[in-house]
């Protein structure tokens, strides 16, 4: 591979590859314990699907990195599921939404993805959108895989958000190695 592509792998995109595969894990262990879905026979004989919401900026000004980020949970879930969108017997449903970068726009949007029946709502890249889906996860108890929002404020926020990007801390840490020796200095 050329550098180029390599060094834009290990960026942008490799953050939001880490997002989708942690993603179809996630959804993986949930549907094959039981726990997301149920055990109703399909139209097909098979089990109920898991429905999975996806809100994130395809308009606005994070319209940019949401494409990447949606390209990289569509590449780990396609990973995860060996390319079937298949995990414990249950198809995965992924429903996008458009966040457009506006928290208000965001709940809306889960809130109409949860009563179309998903269990499992993940984005988004903008760190006042994941503020604000956090709490309507833990209100509807079901899980909120934040995507690459870097407020520090999502780390702990309750049970029902998981946390699979950086930290603004951590990139606060990584930006000081830049300076060397930071005695005085400050970030």
């Amino acid at each position: 591979m050329p550098s180029r592509v390599i060094d834009t792998f290990r960026g942008r995109s490799l953050r939001a590859l880490t997002l989708a595969v942690a993603v179809g894990a996630l959804v993986a262990g949930c549907s094959s314990a039981g726990t997301a879905g149920t055990t109703s026979a399909g139209a097909d004989g098979g089990s109920a699907p898991v429905k999975v919401g996806l809100v994130y900026s395809r308009s606005g000004p994070l319209a940019a990195y949401g494409k990447q980020y949606e390209q990289g949970f569509k590449a780990g879930l396609a990973y995860a599921t060996h390319g079937t969108d298949t995990a414990g017997g249950h198809r995965i449903e992924v429903t996008e939404q458009d966040d457009t970068g506006d928290p208000a726009k965001a709940v809306a949007a889960a809130k109409s993805l949860l009563g179309a029946g998903c269990k499992i709502l993940a984005g988004t890249t903008d760190s006042g959108v994941a503020l604000q889906m956090a709490p309507l996860a833990a209100q509807n108890k079901v899980l909120y895989v934040s995507g690459p929002a870097a407020t520090d404020a999502v780390t702990g926020v309750n049970a029902y958000t998981f946390r699979s990007g950086r930290q603004s801390y951590q990139d606060i840490l990584a930006a000081g190695t830049l300076l060397g020796d930071a005695e005085g200095k400050k970030v």
